[in-house]
């Protein structure tokens, strides 16, 4: 049983599901109108449909209508979007990246220095910036991220027809369009690539276990393992948790 542990470590670790494990995720409805109940499928949909996971950082969602999504205290979706479903996707996205910004605040900092000598009259306001001048700033991270989130789910061709046709943020979007390249050189000289941060934690986690774990103390998984408590879902907290730990 010891010689093939190794084995079924790596076997989960580098598990790539298809969908998101919407188990431990909590989406509540506000009103309970027809409309919110809508905008709860069409989200549970797409967690169903795609592996949403790496750009998962809250997993309690309120859906209520007649409010601007936003993503702090709790992540609010309103119902503005039914009838796009790729739109709403692109929402949900955008606000979830403010989370990961949140958390490492640090790095976005240091981003927004360096856009700040790069772009020195940023506007400010509806409908080209955002309401303060370091928001503006800062939705250069996050619209970037949630472009590229949105061409891993939907493509190329529908991510840009998206991030383009928005009816607000337009400098910023299309400044993220423009400069692309030159805005992800920033964000990775910060570590600020999302699905980079993903995957190198997934490995520093696979690597962590097979090579400093001992047999003996590997060998008190093979319960959890071979039964119904290690889920996906599990080993991707994990993985969120080792991002922090290689900051």
């Amino acid at each position: 049983m010891k010689h093939i542990i190794p084995f079924v470590l790596v076997l989960i670790l580098s598990y790539s599901p298809s969908q998101t494990d919407i188990s431990d995720i909590e989406v509540q409805i506000f009103a309970k109108t027809k409309r919110e109940h809508k905008t709860k499928e069409l989200l549970i949909a797409f967690l169903k449909k795609y592996d949403l996971t790496p750009y998962l950082f809250t997993r309690i969602i309120i859906i209520k209508s007649r409010v601007l999504s936003h993503s702090h205290p709790v992540l609010t979706i309103n119902t503005k979007h039914n009838d796009d479903p790729d739109r709403l996707l692109s929402v949900f996205l955008h606000e979830q990246i403010h989370w990961f910004a949140f958390e490492r605040k640090r790095y976005t900092f240091f981003a927004i220095r360096e856009f700040k000598k790069i772009y020195p009259n940023i506007p400010v306001g509806h409908p080209e910036g955002a309401r303060t001048e370091y928001s503006s700033y800062l939705h250069l991270v996050v619209c970037y991220l949630q472009l590229q989130a949105l061409k891993r789910y939907l493509g190329e061709k529908r991510a840009y027809s998206i991030i383009e046709t928005n009816d607000h943020y337009k400098w910023i979007y299309s400044t993220v369009i423009k400069d692309e390249k030159k805005i992800e050189s920033i964000l990775r000289k910060y570590n600020l690539l999302i699905e980079k941060n993903y995957l190198k934690a997934k490995s520093q986690l696979l690597s962590f276990t097979l090579t400093t774990c001992n047999l003996a103390s590997i060998s008190k998984l093979d319960k959890p393992i071979s039964g119904s408590t290690w889920r996906p879902t599990t080993t991707h907290n994990l993985i969120h948790t080792v991002v922090h730990l290689l900051d």
